[in-house]
Formats: structure tokens, C-alpha cells, sequence
């Protein structure tokens, strides 16, 4: 088999400012390098504004990119099989060796992930009720869905999905 190596660096960062008591702004994101993969370092912001309605309730809207990138099975993939009980033999043996390389028809763009939430947070110690709940809408796209196999394996970037949801 090939052996593959990825060197990838990444960091991340988040600033909180409080203009009062009942607002939080949290802005934050990370950083991907990876020398095999992406083309340069990509950035992936997180965004959220927090509201303090009352002591013990908080309204919150967020918004966050992601992006996942391309892994070395999609890029170039390098897969071996053996084939056993061959009849007739070939070339006078019954198990052989098979060689199977993929490649995609184009270079894979990372996947992209935007998600938008809008979440609402209750505490209340007197009666001991804490509940987070999170309305969500994420859209993904430039997905890489087609499934693993030997042969004629061509992943594309030509899959999406919308996700709606409550939390």
C-alpha cells in the first residue's frame, strides 16, 4: 500500500464582549492548514449574541460556517483486494493480488457547513428547571456522498442538504 502523510495545523480563538449586564457577543472561529488538502488555510467563523431577558432567561442567536475537508480516500484512494479459490488458476495460482486506485474527476472542494440558531436558555434555581432549546437551520453544501467502492468510485462535490431543526 501508499502511505500517505498529512501535516495539518489548526487553531482557534473566541472574544467575548459585554456591553451590560444583559448582552454577550461572543465572535470566534478557527483556523485549518492542511498541506495536502486545502488550498491554503481556511478560516471557519462562530458568531452569538446573547440577550438577558431575565435573571433566569437568555434568548441567544448564533450563526457559525464549518468546513470539512477532502480526506485521503476521496483524494487518492489506493485499495488492494485478494481474490481466493481462482478456477480456473491464473497464471498456475488460485489466489491473486488486485490493485484498485480511484481519482476523482476533479480536485474536491472542502464541504461547507452554515448553520443559523436561535436558542432560548431558562434557569430556574428555586424550582430546579434548567432547559436549553435551539431552533437550527444548517445548510450543507459541496458534499462528497457517493459511497466507497473498488471500482468506479468518482467522488464529486455535487451534493447538498438543509436541516431544519429544534433542539
Amino acid at each position: 500500500g501508499q502511505k500517505v502523510v498529512i501535516h495539518s495545523v489548526r487553531a482557534f480563538t473566541t472574544l467575548e464582549w459585554k456591553p451590560n449586564t444583559q448582552i454577550v457577543v461572543n465572535v470566534g472561529g478557527s483556523v485549518d492548514y492542511d498541506d495536502l488538502l486545502l488550498d491554503g488555510a481556511v478560516v471557519s467563523p462562530r458568531m452569538a449574541a446573547n440577550f438577558r431577558v431575565t435573571p433566569s432567561q437568555t434568548v441567544r442567536f448564533g450563526f457559525s460556517k464549518a468546513i470539512r475537508s477532502p480526506d485521503p480516500l476521496a483524494e487518492a484512494s489506493y485499495w488492494s483486494y485478494t481474490a481466493r479459490n481462482i478456477d480456473p488458476l491464473y497464471e498456475g495460482q488460485s489466489t491473486r493480488l488486485y490493485y484498485a486506485r480511484t481519482q476523482p474527476k476533479s480536485n474536491l472542494q472542502s464541504e461547507v457547513i452554515k448553520a443559523y440558531e436561535i436558542g432560548y436558555f431558562v434557569n430556574h434555581h428555586s424550582s430546579r428547571v434548567m432547559a436549553d432549546v435551539r431552533v437550527f437551520h444548517e445548510a450543507l453544501t459541496d458534499l462528497m456522498s457517493e459511497k466507497p467502492q473498488l471500482s468506479h468510485y468518482e467522488p464529486t462535490n455535487d451534493n447538498a442538504a438543509d436541516l431544519n431543526g429544534i433542539e
